[in-house]
């Protein structure tokens, strides 16, 4: 059963689905950043799934679904909603989880591994689509940044994203939070124009070179019919980690949502092969020394 809460974050109203004994080990769920996101529309198949052997946290994002619509120009937004989803860790009193991201969350899992103070938080990483920035095709910017609010037009993104846009169902909710006062406002403020004569410079982005001798266990889901993303990008990112690995679906943008069953299968399946790990990892540690 998927309950839903609701917490205030260093101020932010933020709505949370949670689900699964609160005594098995914590999940963190992060939805993507297309117009009309939230947690139940990238989670709401597998987090029943996920819940039968793991405590599930989905929240929606800052400027999404049931959560306030705020924007910090003076901060990059990944960081923004990474410390916002940290702070809600700690509302919980949860130290470390594995990260799961879709798209745009699972760009912020990847980048909070490039900060030993996120990453410590992360004990294992699993990206669907969700590259860091990097190797994108010139449809994504292009087609998913613009939206008119109309119905045919949140056809035309679910598509994109490789959703059945003839599931009415869905293609009516993600709609209804797209038409949540301030997300679309929240949603254009990263396109507004800056006059040169205030224009700050950007700093150097070192990524994906900041990934390297990350050792935390990642996984990278990639859907091979996703035409978003360039059909490499798996590997470009998992030659910068110390322990990636790769799946390939039958799928698009966000198999999550496609195949649920196939995706957490998966998941359950890495994360399982995580823990033996560190299992094995600690005996090794903890061994008399002989000599």
């Amino acid at each position: 059963m998927i309950e839903e809460r609701h917490y205030t974050v260093r101020g932010v109203r933020t709505r949370v689905l949670v689900a699964g004994d609160s005594e098995a080990p914590p999940i963190l769920l992060l939805h993507d950043g297309g117009w009309g996101a939230s947690a139940d529309m990238s989670w709401e198949s597998m987090i029943p799934i996920l819940a039968q052997d793991r405590r599930v946290i989905a929240p929606d994002l800052i400027g999404y679904g049931g959560t306030d619509k705020i924007y910090n120009f003076a901060a990059s937004t990944v960081t923004v909603q990474i410390e916002h989803v940290l702070a809600l860790l700690d509302e919980l009193g949860i130290i470390s989880l594995p990260f799961v991201g879709s798209s745009f969350g699972g760009t912020m899992t990847i980048r909070a591994l490039t900060d030993p103070n996120y990453r410590r938080r992360i004990s294992a990483a699993v990206t669907l689509g969700g590259t860091g920035g990097p190797w994108k095709t010139p449809k994504a910017p292009a087609e998913l940044t613009r939206f008119d609010g109309t119905r045919e037009d949140m056809r035309r993104l679910v598509r994109l994203l490789g959703i059945d846009d003839q599931d009415s169902d869905y293609v009516d909710r993600r709609l209804a939070w797209s038409h949540v006062p301030g997300h679309y406002e929240t949603m254009s403020a990263p396109r507004l124009t800056v006059p040169d004569a205030i224009r700050r410079s950007v700093p150097v982005n070192d990524f994906p070179k900041s990934l390297r001798g990350v050792n935390v266990p990642t996984l990278i889901i990639h859907g091979v019919e996703d035409d978003l993303l360039e059909p490499d990008w798996g590997e470009h990112l998992a030659s910068e980690l110390t322990d990636a690995r790769i799946e390939i679906l039958p799928a698009g943008h966000c198999p999550n949502v496609t195949m649920p069953e196939r995706t957490a299968e998966i998941i359950h399946t890495f994360l399982t092969d995580c823990a033996l790990q560190r299992l094995a990892s600690a005996r090794m540690t903890h061994q008399p020394n002989k000599d």
